[in-house]
């Protein structure tokens, strides 16, 4: 960290008594044990050489300047509590599930960081965790947890998706803050938790499944999407102005186009659903088996139009079924098709 003449507080800070430092605290051993320069005005890179406050219990640099990664820290056996929001930190969330047996509260908000949180998931002792409003965008239907002790989770404001069913893994939660995600499916793996102790579950701005189930909404009030996101039903949207579809270029109609897990832009950027299949394709059959970035109207087939159903019914919209399916078509999801009940 570097910018000191210019910090908001920088009393002590040349002096070789680092213990009479401003937002510094020692023990009777001159150890010291806090580090607390929040709001403070230093700029710069966060450096490895702050592990070799061994003794400290915590570290507030939260508030400030202070850009680049945030490294992987390790041996400080004492530290209870680590804040560095409101920073620019950008990377990868660090591995810091081994970085102390006695964390108990760890803020990373506000910063850039991009990816997961399975450098986080792995704290035995830690009871607050915030990530919110970073670039955060893995799935976390494969994250492994361990926060037995775990009591307030906020992801807000980020980009993770996936389903739910990593709620399951923390039954001690006592405040969960997912809005503004991607996350999909059902809402119904929340009735794991503990709704005795649950106080606080803002799980809205996402995508779930509708109908919105009521006993999740009596804890956790939320509205759900009309558009199917899971990979195993119909991933189409069936209204125009659904979350993930748009009538710019990217679907026609609110149908939208399958996606990759690593993109949940309506349509997927692949084209649209009509004759032109914004790939010269000349029928919706050679739309349907376009190869993936080219030019060409059929091929691997290994990005398609998906069926289209019905959610409600589940009946086949598109393609059309066959003739003596009559009206008894249902979508296939085995098959990923529609065949005749």
């Amino acid at each position: 960290m570097t910018g000191g003449p210019s910090w908001t507080i920088n009393k002590e800070w040349t002096n070789p008594l680092y213990c009479l430092r401003y937002g510094v605290t020692c023990d009777v051993l001159r150890n010291v044990v806090e580090l607390d320069l929040h709001n403070n005005n230093l700029v710069g890179y966060l450096s490895e050489t702050l592990q070799q406050l061994s003794a400290a219990t915590k570290i507030n640099l939260g508030v400030n300047r202070l850009q680049g990664t945030i490294p992987s820290w390790y041996k400080m056996a004492n530290l209870t509590e680590l804040t560095l929001s409101w920073n620019s930190f950008s990377g990868e969330v660090p591995n810091l599930n081994n970085v102390s047996p006695k964390l108990t509260k760890l803020w990373l908000h506000r910063n850039q960081l991009t990816g997961g949180i399975n450098g986080v998931s792995m704290i035995p002792t830690l009871e607050s965790l915030d990530l919110s409003v970073n670039l955060l965008t893995d799935s976390l239907n494969n994250v492994k947890f361990y926060l037995p002790k775990l009591k307030t989770l906020n992801l807000q404001s980020n980009y993770l998706r996936g389903n739910l069913n990593w709620v399951k893994q923390l039954p001690t939660l006592t405040q969960i803050y997912i809005t503004k995600n991607q996350f999909s499916g059902p809402a119904t793996p929340l009735l794991a938790l503990n709704s005795s102790i649950l106080t606080t579950c803002a799980i809205d701005a996402n995508a779930f499944h509708c109908p919105v189930d009521p006993e999740v909404a009596k804890k956790c009030p939320y509205t759900c999407s009309k558009c199917a996101t899971t990979y195993d039903s119909c991933d189409l949207c069936l209204d125009p102005t659904c979350q993930w579809c748009s009538t710019d270029g990217t679907g026609v109609n609110g149908f939208c186009i399958e996606r990759t897990s690593s993109n949940y832009v309506c349509g997927g950027g692949f084209g649209l659903k009509d004759n032109t299949c914004n790939r010269n394709c000349t029928s919706d059959a050679a739309c349907y088996n376009r190869a993936p970035w080219s030019n060409s109207c059929s091929g691997r087939s290994l990005i398609r139009l998906l069926p289209k159903c019905d959610l409600a019914t589940g009946k086949c919209i598109y393609p059309a079924p066959a003739s003596a399916c009559g009206n008894n078509c249902c979508f296939d999801s085995n098959a990923n098709n529609c065949n005749c009940c």
